[in-house]
């Protein structure tokens, strides 16, 4: 069930995105495309890592928690169920949207919180159940909520019999005008998961903010989102979309600016730098609902290769280059994880939308 479990039904809202990057700054002078898959690869130690699947596992039942609907989680996952393909760009306003409808009151004050009736609360997986259910057990932060982590299988499933392996505190910060949560997961002593989210505006206008880091065994997910939107009169909002990733340790960084204009056919542009040891990549171009994605690309600062969707057929090498099939691989498969890389933080929010998702109605 790809990077999430879920159990309800999201809906399908159809978008655009455009890609973008300049040449800027020295950067890498060598490009080596079979040592770049191997950077590419990092992303999928974020998704097949035990700790991060047992969160995930919990993500309805948290969602539900604390004053979601749990359509902020389900959404999300049929972006991150099958991310690399066509669909990856049209779902970037399915999951906005739902994060933004799940916020419980129209305007984000320090009121809209961890309902008080469950803060303090311990949850446990209840086997008969097949749910997390607020126990008497304690540890749980004052201003926030405890579930326990598990062993889970494949499909981010509980195994049975339970394997207890940490616990994920939600933590309510929420201060004035700003509503704001923090995730901790601890494993084996370990901290492996640390992020915040905060949001300020209303149903008209406003900001989301997703910061912190995601350990896994040879490196760190390191992330920093924000996203800017405005209701302009329509069903279809303007969206400003800047994400940075970095993994530390392989000093390898994901850069992408995604801007999409209000209305349902809205221009969307994209700006995606991905830069290793092995190369820098710049993507530059944009596209409407229904249409395919048109990129320059540039390798190294230099122009490269024109993209016109999402498949290695779609690719042309400038003046005449002839691009070899690792180079292919490795152009169309960057765009691609740029655009996952952007989005997998936001789902990371889906837990505390209840009460720090935002208060449009759209």
């Amino acid at each position: 069930m790809g990077f999430c479990k879920t159990r309800f039904l999201g809906a399908a809202l159809a978008i655009s995105l455009l890609a973008a990057c300049g040449g800027e700054g020295s950067g890498p002078t060598e490009f080596n495309p079979s040592a770049m898959q191997a950077d590419l690869a990092l992303t999928s130690g974020v998704e097949s890592d035990p700790t991060v699947s047992a969160l995930a596992a919990t993500f309805d039942d948290m969602a539900l928690a604390t004053g979601g609907s749990g359509l902020a989680v389900s959404t999300a996952g049929l972006f991150l169920k099958e991310p690399r393909s066509a669909q990856s760009t049209e779902q970037m306003s399915t999951v906005m949207t739902a994060l933004l409808r799940e916020r419980r009151h129209p305007a984000i004050s320090a009121s809209v919180a961890i309902p008080p009736e469950v803060a303090g609360t311990t949850y446990e997986y209840d086997v008969t159940a097949d749910h997390w259910v607020a126990t008497e057990r304690t540890g749980a932060p004052a201003n926030g909520v405890r579930f326990i982590l598990y062993t889970v299988d494949g499909a981010q499933a509980v195994v049975e019999p339970l394997d207890e392996i940490g616990y994920a505190d939600l933590i309510d910060l929420s201060s004035g005008s700003t509503a704001s949560g923090r995730i901790v997961v601890v494993a084996d002593g370990t901290t492996w998961v640390d992020y915040r989210a905060d949001a300020t505006g209303d149903e008209v206008a406003g900001e989301l903010n997703v910061n912190g880091y995601i350990r896994f065994p040879g490196d760190q997910w390191v992330f920093d989102v924000s996203m800017e939107y405005a209701q302009n009169d329509t069903d279809y909002p303007s969206l400003d979309l800047s994400s940075t990733v970095e993994f530390p340790e392989h000093d390898v960084l994901i850069d992408v600016r995604i801007t999409k204009a209000a209305g349902e056919t809205g221009l969307m542009s994209f700006t995606q730098r991905f830069e290793s040891p092995s190369g820098r990549l710049d993507y530059a171009g944009g596209w409407s609902e229904g249409t395919s994605p048109s990129l320059e690309i540039e390798v190294n600062g230099e122009p490269y290769a024109h993209l016109s969707g999402y498949e290695d057929s779609d690719l042309v090498g400038n003046d005449g280059r002839v691009l070899t099939q690792d180079e292919k691989d490795v152009l169309v498969e960057a765009f691609l994880v740029g655009q996952f890389s952007a989005m997998t933080p936001l789902f990371l929010l889906a837990p505390m939308a209840g009460f720090v998702g935002g208060g449009m109605t759209f």
